[in-house]
């Protein structure tokens, strides 16, 4: 996996989350059909440039973009 592929799935995320505002990492997995790891790996690019914001509610992982 190259340096591209992890900003496609960063830019299929972040467009998630634009229409959805908030999504549980494994709604984001059913969603797009990404392994576990790719997702982690995109949310890890995201997160760096401080477009997203974790949350943990009862044990589930949501994520959603910083305003």
């Amino acid at each position: 996996m190259i340096k591209h592929e992890v900003g496609q799935f960063a830019g299929a995320i972040w467009q998630l989350l634009v229409e959805r505002e908030q999504m549980s990492i494994r709604k984001i997995g059913e969603i797009t059909s990404l392994r576990e790891s790719r997702i982690f790996l995109a949310l890890g690019w995201l997160a760096r440039e401080g477009k997203i914001q974790f949350r943990n509610q009862d044990g589930i992982l949501y994520v959603k973009l910083i305003n």
